[in-house]
């Protein structure tokens, strides 16, 4: 296997589309005769190909349904230890059309475009010792990439997986994490559920702080990553900051929106023009790389006011998450959301998200 110190400067798939064809499909979790996850494995169609990328990326996926070009991010599961395929775990959301596509229609033999697998929720180029993966829900499936990485590279890294979900049903993944349970020293695992099952290992109830000091050394010797929706997010960083640990260093990605503002600044933009012709409440947007200038409402996100216009751009998430609709703020002030998805290089570069940034001024904006 490649060392970890290769892959992270192997050649990345880092711009452009491709088109992927799947190969194999393995559902998860079901709810009675219904797919609630599924496990879907790809590779370039054309011709096959090497992918690297970072464990813990996620990959942008381009689908058409009825006329309509949707995009929507989603963690890759696979290992870039194993790079001759790609695999990502859709778990179905409710009324959500790429999630219900995905798991009802698409089948081995059809194809898809994505993006290049992106995104700052990764290993770091030099491993820590000690490894917490805290998961709830679907959060687990940038563990599952982490996981495999490190058990394929053979190396002295203690993982420690505690993953918290429903029920057993819900478990995705789950003879895997017990077959890595069983055959890897280095990787334990702990299971808690609200509801727990005589036929599982498995903890009942939910994560707190006496379970983690019963499972683990001092978590100052640990460098903890974070994955699930908001609910799950803001209870574990509480519980972390209500015991003062001094852990390494706190990775999270949040599978979900957050209400916590922030503000960028940047010099003002010019003022709107005259021509501009709109008299609602807001500012001007201007796209010099487009010729292009127009308005954006007060409370309109970024994302909405360069869709409504027909600019190109891509919102897959929407919730500050994914990354797809960064683009750099030139001129102006806007109000932010989560920026997860941008380094800190980046943000003090001024990049923003747009789905997660609403103008303070007039802006000035370059796709990218």
């Amino acid at each position: 296997m490649m060392p970890l110190s290769t892959l992270l400067t192997a050649p990345l798939w880092s711009e452009g589309e491709r088109e992927l064809i799947c190969l194999h499909r393995q559902d998860e979790t079901r709810d009675g005769d219904t797919i609630t996850a599924t496990t879907l494995v790809f590779q370039t169609h054309a011709q096959p190909s090497h992918f690297h990328y970072r464990p813990g990326q996620f990959l942008l996926l381009s689908v058409t349904l009825d006329g309509e070009r949707l995009h929507r991010a989603y963690s890759l599961s696979s290992a870039p230890t194993r790079p001759n395929t790609l695999a990502i775990t859709v778990k179905r959301v409710a009324g959500g059309r790429v999630s219900n596509y995905l798991l009802d229609t698409l089948q081995p033999g059809m194809t898809l475009r994505a993006l290049a697998p992106s995104g700052q929720f990764h290993l770091p180029d030099t491993l820590p010792r000690n490894l917490l993966l805290l998961s709830g829900g679907s959060g687990i499936t940038p563990m599952l990439s982490i996981s495999r990485t490190l058990l394929d590279l053979h190396g002295d890294c203690q993982i420690h997986f505690v993953h918290s979900a429903r029920h057993a049903g819900d478990l995705i993944a789950r003879q895997q994490l017990l077959h890595w349970a069983q055959h890897h020293p280095n990787f334990h695992l702990t299971l808690l559920l609200e509801q727990a099952t005589s036929d599982l290992p498995c903890h009942e109830g939910r994560l707190s702080a006496e379970l983690l000091a019963q499972l683990t050394a001092p978590l100052s010797d640990y460098a903890i990553f974070l994955c699930g929706p908001g609910g799950y997010m803001n209870s574990v960083k509480e519980l972390l900051a209500a015991a003062a640990y001094q852990h390494i260093a706190l990775y999270q990605e949040d599978f979900s929106p957050s209400t916590s503002p922030a503000t960028r600044t940047t010099s003002p933009a010019p003022s709107a023009t005259a021509d501009v012709g709109l008299s609602a409440p807001g500012f001007s947007l201007s796209v010099p790389a487009f010729g292009h200038q127009s308005h954006i409402g007060a409370d309109e996100t970024l994302l909405a006011a360069l869709e409504r216009e027909g600019l190109p751009i891509i919102g897959a998430c929407r919730a500050g998450v994914c990354g797809s609709c960064k683009c750099k703020l030139e001129q102006g002030e806007v109000e932010s959301g989560p920026q997860l998805a941008l380094s800190a290089e980046q943000i003090a570069d001024g990049y923003v998200l747009a789905c997660a940034s609403t103008p303070r001024s007039d802006l000035q904006v370059t796709l990218g």
